[in-house]
């Protein structure tokens, strides 16, 4: 069973936007989508190790934990009006590192969104952009700092900027669409979104979070454009589902 968070502030601002557009019925026409994710990997800092799919971290004397990107869309076929479809996958593999250790990354992301099957219709979006994450491995005796939803000894956390998750406008035979983004955690990681934008992991566990897209046709009714895309700034169409252990 999924849980939603209705108080983050992000679902707040996607509720104030829907109001502003009017979804039609689903579209006939298939779109193609293909999302590509790495890791941006300058020279990484003692203790973490960087390539394109894959981070890894540990201290001195401990194993390696890891966070590895798995694009799923190779390519995948979309309809408006279908729920929303997981691009990305990010698994995090989490050792118990006996002392505090931290570090920020950007995960880079291409999306492209054509008409039609693969290959044959007009490219409609193209667009890169960069989420940052921050990483928090934490002490792993009680009492815990931080909360602990995930129910280990202590949580360890990603606190991540949603800008790169803002809803993509496009235009096709003279239709307006939005292809919206979100996340979903699986199990063993929960999202924060009411105070932070936070993903909690259990230690000891193997946890996985996804990227989802959906395309939705709208009108959206003038004078309303120019504040639709300053909503759009703040991470409008940023969902979350949470499984309920």
């Amino acid at each position: 069973m999924f849980k939603s968070y209705a108080s983050s502030g992000l679902v707040v601002a996607s509720a104030l936007a829907a109001s502003m557009l009017f979804p039609i019925s689903a579209s006939a026409i298939p779109f193609t989508i293909t999302s590509t994710s790495t890791f941006g990997c300058v020279t990484p800092p003692p203790g973490l190790g960087c390539t394109p799919k894959v981070l890894t971290w540990k201290t001195p004397d401990s194993p390696l934990s890891s966070l590895t990107i798995t694009d799923l869309t190779p390519p995948l076929l979309i309809n408006s009006g279908d729920p929303a479809r997981r691009i990305t996958q990010l698994t995090h593999d989490n050792v118990i590192i006996p002392s505090p250790f931290g570090y920020s990354r950007n995960i880079d992301n291409t999306v492209t969104l054509q008409a039609g099957f693969p290959g044959l219709g007009p490219l409609l979006v193209n667009n890169s952009n960069s989420i940052k994450i921050d990483f928090t491995e934490t002490v792993n005796s009680k009492p815990c700092t931080f909360p602990t939803p995930a129910g280990s000894v202590c949580d360890d956390f990603f606190d991540f900027t949603p800008s790169g998750l803002a809803p993509l406008p496009f235009s096709e035979g003279g239709i307006n669409y939005l292809l919206i983004f979100g996340l979903e955690t699986g199990a063993g990681a929960f999202f924060d979104g009411i105070l932070t934008n936070r993903i909690y992991t259990a230690e000891s566990a193997t946890s996985d979070l996804f990227v989802t897209a959906q395309i939705i046709r709208v009108d959206v009714p003038e004078p309303m454009t120019l504040a639709l895309l300053g909503l759009g700034l703040l991470g409008i169409g940023f969902t979350t589902r949470q499984r309920k252990m």
